[in-house]
């Protein structure tokens, strides 16, 4: 910690990761310190912070842009906010029609964001969905993704 006193940055925070310790209060103090919006835009617009670290970023997940219980933010904005600072991407599914195109996520619309985002890092896969197993719902998954030409 005594290299990062000589930065003269003020007081460092530790953070264990791994454990959890000092994560509540980086978050805090990153919160603490946002300009406060229009309730309006506090509603339907992400914030991001760059924390200026190669292992630090966002997670875009297909499925997880639920404002409200009856309200959903337009998914396919909120992916391509989040994949400047994206490590890694989370492939939700839900349902899939005969023709074994998700029914509810437009995956090559997606994958497209992806693309004209240049990423190329790992896919994760989760299936959410009532009509398949789990793993047969992820199979059905990356079975989707290859078809796009996509490396899952």
């Amino acid at each position: 910690a005594a290299e990062f006193h000589e930065l003269a940055l003020g007081e460092p925070l530790a953070i264990s990761a791994s454990h959890g310790d000092g994560v509540r209060e980086l978050v805090e103090l990153v919160l603490e310190n946002f300009p406060e919006a229009e309730e309006e835009e506090k509603a339907h617009h992400p914030k991001f912070v760059v924390i200026g670290r190669p292992n630090v970023g966002t997670l875009p997940d297909f499925g997880n842009f639920k404002i409200t219980p009856t309200e959903q933010y337009d998914r396919y904005a909120g992916i391509a906010e989040m994949m400047p600072w994206a490590r890694d991407v989370s492939a939700k599914s839900y349902g899939f029609n005969a023709a074994g195109n998700e029914t509810t996520i437009d995956y090559d619309r997606v994958f497209g964001i992806l693309d004209a985002a240049g990423y190329n890092g790992y896919v994760g896969i989760e299936y959410e969905g009532k009509g398949l197993s789990e793993h047969e719902g992820i199979l059905a998954t990356k079975r989707l993704i290859e078809r796009l030409g996509v490396r899952a």
